[in-house]
C-alpha cells in the first residue's frame, strides 16, 4: 500500500481587488503574514518553532508522510524523484542571505518548508523557485494551497490531488490519478490526464480551463469570466449538462440535445459545466 504524502503549499501575498486596501494580514495554522502596501515588499512573516529550522536545499533521510510548504512568490514545481528520497531545491535570480534562503524542519514525519526565516523582511522580486522531488511510489494524496505563485506538476501520480490557488496558473502534465479537485482565482488551469479519472472538479474565477484526457467518469466544472475547453483523447461517451449566463457551447462532436443536456454516444459518464461570461468548447480527437 502506498504511503500518504500530503503536500500543503501556503503562499501569502497581498491581493488587491474590488477596492482600496491599506493593510493586509493573513493568519493560518502555518504562518502569519502582515504586508503594508505603502512599503512594497515589506512583510511580517512569522511561524512557530522557528529556532528548530535548518537552512537551504536538502535531501531528507527521514520517513516522510506529509509535506507542508509556505511560499511567498515565484514558482513551486513538483516532479518525480530519481531516488527513494524526498528532496527540494531552491533557485533564485539573486544571491541570498541565510535569512532569505528556504528553511525546513522535520517533525514526526511532517516536513515543513518555509520561504525564508521567521521575521520582518523586505522582499522585492526575488523570483525564488522551489522544486520538490517526490518518489512516485509513496504518493497517495497531494494537497496544495498557494497564493500568487504558479504551480507546475508533472509525472507525479497519486490517488487524489487537491489544489487551491489565488493569482497563479496551474499546469498539470502527464498525470494518472483517481480523484482531483482544483480551485483557482485569477489563474488558468491546464491539465493533461492519463487513464480514467473517477471524480474531477475544477472551479475558476477569471481564468480559463483547458483539459486533455482519456476519460472522466464524473466531471464538474464551474467558471466565472473564463472559457472551458474539453479535449478527450478518445470517443466521448458522456451526458453533459451545460448551464451558462452569457456563454455558449461549441462542439466538434455530434450529440443529442435534451433540454440542458447534451448526450454523447451512450451518455455513460456524467459531466456538469456551469459558466458565467464563458464559453464551453468540446473538441473531437
Amino acid at each position: 500500500m502506498k504511503k500518504i504524502v500530503l503536500i500543503v503549499v501556503g503562499l501569502f501575498l497581498l491581493v488587491l481587488s474590488c477596492g482600496i486596501v491599506f493593510g493586509f494580514r493573513i493568519v493560518s495554522k502555518h504562518a502569519t503574514v502582515n504586508k503594508n502596501i505603502e512599503s512594497i515588499g515589506s512583510i511580517n512573516y512569522k511561524y512557530e518553532d522557528s529556532n528548530k529550522y535548518s537552512i537551504g536545499s536538502a535531501s531528507i533521510d527521514d520517513e516522510i508522510s506529509r509535506i507542508n510548504i509556505d511560499w511567498i512568490d515565484g514558482e513551486v514545481v513538483i516532479i518525480p524523484s530519481n531516488s527513494n528520497k524526498i528532496s527540494f531545491n531552491e533557485t533564485c535570480s539573486a544571491p541570498l542571505s541565510d535569512a532569505m534562503k528556504v528553511h525546513y524542519f522535520v517533525d514526526r514525519g511532517l516536513l515543513n518548508i518555509k520561504y525564508c526565516a521567521s521575521g520582518n523582511w523586505k522582499i522585492e522580486n526575488l523570483e525564488k523557485k522551489l522544486t520538490v522531488s517526490i518518489p512516485s511510489d509513496i504518493l497517495n494524496v497531494l494537497e496544495i494551497e498557494c497564493i500568487s505563485s504558479d504551480i507546475d506538476i508533472s509525472k507525479v501520480n497519486a490517488n487524489r490531488f487537491d489544489i487551491d490557488s489565488v493569482s497563479g496558473n496551474i499546469d498539470i502534465a502527464d498525470i494518472s490519478l483517481k480523484n482531483i479537485e482544483v480551485n483557482t482565482i485569477s489563474g488558468n488551469i491546464k491539465g493533461n490526464f492519463d487513464g480514467q479519472v473517477s471524480d474531477a472538479s475544477f472551479e475558476t474565477v477569471s481564468g480559463n480551463i483547458e483539459l486533455y484526457y482519456d476519460s472522466f467518469k464524473k466531471l464538474d466544472i464551474e467558471s466565472i469570466s473564463g472559457d472551458v475547453a474539453l479535449n478527450p483523447a478518445s470517443e466521448l461517451d458522456a451526458t453533459l449538462e451545460f448551464e451558462s449566463v452569457s456563454g455558449d457551447i461549441f462542439s466538434d462532436i455530434p450529440s443529442i440535445k435534451k433540454g440542458k443536456e447534451y448526450i454523447y454516444s451512450s451518455g455513460r459518464d456524467s459531466y456538469s459545466v456551469d459558466t458565467v461570461s464563458g464559453n464551453l468548447t468540446v473538441k473531437g480527437f
